[in-house]
């Protein structure tokens, strides 16, 4: 791996750091937070450095549920709805993302 490739991989891992810190520090929604974790493990795939599943399984079970930015466009009713179905989703994986928060810190923190 060249330098150019091996600074891009510290970069990732910084966000992915502290994307799981916000998640646990709820600095950042949940389901927005687990959404943005599968995004940055997408960019890390070609490095095989980390393969955690869990927030690509939710991500799987939450694609036809708005969330972020997206819910600015439903209505209130809609939002309703949607939240019907991902609060029962969230609370299912909350334990989950946590420890796979805490390992990708305890694994890739300011100590790596």
């Amino acid at each position: 791996m060249n330098s150019f490739e091996e600074e891009r991989q510290k970069l990732i891992l910084k966000k992915l750091v502290s994307n799981a810190r916000a998640i646990i520090s709820n600095q950042i929604g949940f389901s927005a937070g687990c959404l943005k974790m599968s995004k940055i493990l997408s960019w890390l795939k070609p490095y095989k450095v980390i393969e955690i599943q869990v927030f690509d399984a939710f991500f799987s079970e939450t694609i036809a549920i708005p969330i972020g930015t997206e819910r600015l466009h439903c209505s209130r009713e809609a939002i309703k709805l949607y939240d019907e179905k991902l609060i029962p989703i969230e609370i299912s994986y909350r334990e989950k993302v946590i420890d796979a928060c805490f390992e990708i810190i305890k694994n890739y923190g300011e100590k790596n």
